[in-house]
């Protein structure tokens, strides 16, 4: 018989951005919440975990990381010097450090090797603690183009159909595009579309085969609408950047609302750059510093908001000086594009578990997954609790 556990915090954030509940318990048998219930009576059997003054609240989801590269200032590099078997390694001590931020569910957007698919299955079989695994496998790009060094590389229909479907196949959860080419690369274009956009359309009727979404890394606004027309569902960074210029327009913004596109704006790497004194790729390909990039990206955080499209948090982990904690950061931006915590946080649960189709996380209820994050204090009203978890719940396992 599985352990019951009873936990009573001060507060149960349960569908965030709805408010929190005061005086509830939350009960776990095995993997899954049993019953959120008003404080009372205990079972006699069961391990009572009190913390008062604290709030219980769904295990955060990170929408885009790259559990494959190192997060450090040379992550193209690296990668390139390490074999397979290292950056399964590599995947899965990111994937737990995601885990000890209360990051219980990753959505992986670009590994080498499909690695990310043996370190999935040993999780699922509890060979090692992990957040549960959103993965794409390799990232379908033109020849040499952005992250080629992954693998994905494809030329042609007759290519890209056979790929999708190895991928599907293997058991990916979505398939991952780089419609334009990133600053990862270089001698890529950021501004340029790698597929043309009869290719993009073709991409995503294939992964539709497969009852696949498309999700897709753009950076310019031509590529945002081409990606929007094709049917792509997650559009990566969304970042509306020309050459001089951050600026998002009304038309694409109006699409974007209208055809339910999820965008995963990812804006934290551009603090840490900011921090450090970097200039990210793509704001040195279009001759921007890095104050200037960054406060562009903020202006079109806004802009997506204020038009109606969905946003979820994302923090491009593994990319260039990304640590896997960066989600914190990236849901604190988000607060400051929504005017507050409670949209913010919904973004980083309830919401980006609706958006990615994870129907037993992002809230807390009877049956979801015992994915779970215990913080000192409100959320709703310091983000900064985060950052200091109490205790963090995966699988009904306390780590």
């Amino acid at each position: 018989m599985d352990e019951l556990i009873v936990l009573r915090p001060g507060y149960v954030l349960a569908d965030p951005p709805k408010p929190a509940l005061a005086g509830h318990s939350v009960v776990v048998r095995g993997e899954r919440i049993e019953a959120v219930m008003a404080s009372g009576d205990t079972p006699a059997d069961a391990k009572v975990l009190e913390f008062p003054g604290a709030t219980l609240m769904p295990g955060l989801i990170d929408a885009h990381v790259h559990l494959t590269l190192c997060g450090c200032c040379a992550p193209r590099q690296t990668m390139m010097q390490e074999n397979n078997d290292i950056l399964l390694l590599r995947a899965g001590e990111n994937a737990r450090l995601a885990l000890r931020a209360g990051i219980t569910t990753l959505r992986d957007c670009g590994d080498r090797g499909a690695v990310t698919f043996t370190l999935r299955e040993a999780i699922s079989r509890g060979v090692l603690p992990g957040p549960r695994l959103l993965v794409s496998g390799p990232p379908l790009t033109s020849p040499r183009g952005h992250c080629y060094f992954m693998g994905g590389e494809v030329d042609g229909r007759d290519h890209i159909a056979r790929t999708i479907e190895g991928l599907v196949m293997r058991g990916a959860d979505f398939i991952k595009v780089m419609a334009t080419g990133g600053g990862l690369t270089p001698g890529t274009d950021s501004l340029a579309l790698q597929f043309t956009a009869d290719d993009l359309g073709f991409i995503v009727a294939e992964a539709g085969k497969g009852n696949r979404y498309v999700a897709a890394h753009a950076h310019s606004p031509e590529s945002i609408r081409v990606c929007v027309e094709a049917g792509v569902r997650t559009i990566e960074h969304a970042s509306f950047v020309t050459s001089g210029a951050v600026a998002a327009d009304g038309v694409t913004l109006e699409a974007m609302s209208r055809r339910g596109v999820v965008v995963v704006p990812t804006n934290i790497p551009a603090v840490h750059a900011a921090c450090a004194g970097r200039t990210l790729g793509l704001a040195r390909q279009v001759g921007l510093s890095p104050e200037t990039f960054l406060e562009g990206r903020r202006r079109v955080l806004h802009d997506l908001i204020a038009s109606g499209v969905r946003v979820i948090a994302g923090s491009d982990a593994g990319a260039t000086g990304v640590p896997f904690d960066s989600l914190l950061g990236e849901i604190e931006l988000l607060a400051e594009g929504f005017g507050g915590a409670s949209r913010a946080l919904a973004a980083a649960t309830s919401d980006s578990a609706d958006c990615l189709g994870v129907r037993d996380a992002g809230r807390v209820f009877g049956d979801a997954l015992a994915d779970l994050l215990i913080v000192a204090g409100n959320p709703e009203d310091d983000l900064q609790t985060l950052r200091n978890p109490l205790l963090v719940m995966s699988r009904g396992r306390i780590l």
